[in-house]
């Protein structure tokens, strides 16, 4: 039971809203670092292109948006690095319910 890990499917509203807290949270060190860079890239060449304060912060909205969209797919591609494997989707309200089911079917198979 220790070694399954439940990646939810879809937009991660913790990632979009704490994007560089959920990214060092689940320790993705360099999407967190590059996270960082590209946003104050983003930042510093419209500030030099005289870009208006509301244009950058809804620049920095779609980068973070972007994130919130990506965000678990960085999670299962670190996870899949690390040695895990992707076992299938399961339809579920919560994570414990979708480990839950995952051990019933897998159990009933064998």
């Amino acid at each position: 039971m220790d070694d399954i890990v439940a990646v939810k499917e879809g937009f991660c509203w913790p990632a979009f809203l704490f994007s560089l807290v959920w990214a060092t949270f689940h320790r993705l060190w360099l999407f967190a670092f590059s996270l960082m860079g590209f946003c104050s890239v983003a930042f510093f060449t419209l500030y030099q292109q005289g870009a208006k304060p509301s244009f950058n912060l809804i620049v920095c909205f779609g980068i973070f948006a972007l994130f919130g969209y990506l965000a678990n797919d960085f999670r299962r591609f670190k996870l899949r690095r690390a040695g895990y494997l992707e076992r299938g989707i399961i339809l579920a309200p919560t994570v414990g319910a979708a480990v839950q089911r995952y051990l019933n079917t897998s159990i009933a198979r064998h």
